[in-house]
């Protein structure tokens, strides 16, 4: 990171990134502690579950920000062109559409904002069940799928629809949406610039293609399966789908890809599991 950091002429704010990673360790050995002293299993999954997810996320946020600003090679065109071709709609279309119905889009908006909710709610479900093994497949497919999500995304950039079509006022308000053509055409301006220095506060999820949002929901739903969760979260997360593309701003293709992702991430975790080291680090080491 301190090589691209130079070569791209990015400072880094360490302060508030290693404020973060001193409270991940500090609750990593609070977990520890809680496991050797009072055999607690429970909470120290859940406390490990929570704790370094939000540091490692941030973290290897890090050196993708050092690539921008990013070349004018963004997928957006194709992306809007493949809706066209097999879907015959345009997200401007399908919101103003949802206009027409603003109770339906508020509870479409609740749902979109639900994920972090979810992904809590299914640690701690999966920690307090004693399913060690989904909860650690949970928490290493997640990690996998950013390394593949970030990967793709800096060769093959896309920043949403919402950044190339437009909505009146009327339609925004009555939709209450949340990614309006406002935010798009401001996430793309941050890509195509250059960013002298990396905080926290630009730490934060513009990824296009694939949809990470509908990831989440299909982990959520598959590691919730055999858990008193699972219809519930299958109910919330099959109208994630359709908040996703509307209060999203992204392709329909966005979602698929998101689909995808799951499939491959979900595809490696399996095979990891496989192998007697992982499965023994992982499963075997909160089961003694």
């Amino acid at each position: 990171m301190l090589i691209i950091s130079d070569i791209k002429g990015t400072t880094i704010e360490w302060l508030p990134i290693s404020k973060l990673i001193f409270f991940t360790i500090i609750a990593i050995f609070i977990a520890v502690f809680i496991r050797k002293k009072f055999d607690f299993q429970i909470l120290a999954m859940l406390i490990l579950s929570v704790a370094t997810l939000p540091a490692f996320t941030s973290i290897i946020a890090i050196p993708f920000h050092m690539f921008l600003p990013l070349e004018e090679n963004f997928i957006d065109r194709e992306l809007a062109n493949l809706d066209l071709l097999l879907f015959q709609r345009t997200w401007s279309s399908s919101v103003e559409l949802l206009s027409a119905s603003p109770v339906i889009s508020q509870i479409l908006a609740q749902v979109y904002k639900s994920t972090i909710l979810q992904i809590l709610t299914v640690f701690f479900t999966l920690a307090l069940l004693n399913h060690h093994d989904q909860l650690h497949k949970k928490f290493l497919n997640i990690i996998i799928s950013l390394i593949i999500l970030h990967t793709f995304w800096i060769n093959f950039p896309s920043v949403g629809t919402s950044a190339y079509e437009k909505l009146s006022e009327v339609v925004i308000e009555k939709t209450n949406l949340i990614v309006t053509p406002e935010l798009g055409v401001k996430l793309f301006l941050l890509l195509t610039s250059k960013v002298n220095q990396i905080d926290s506060d630009i730490i934060y999820g513009y990824v296009a293609f694939p949809s990470f949002h509908i990831y989440l929901a299909l982990t959520c739903v598959w590691c919730s399966k055999g858990t008193f969760l699972y219809y519930p979260v299958f109910l919330i997360n099959v109208l994630m789908i359709p908040a996703t593309y509307l209060h999203g701003g992204h392709y329909i293709v966005d979602l698929l890809g998101g689909v995808v992702l799951f499939i491959s991430s979900t595809l490696i975790v399996d095979r990891l599991f496989k192998l007697k080291f992982i499965r023994n680090r992982c499963c075997d080491n909160f089961s003694r």
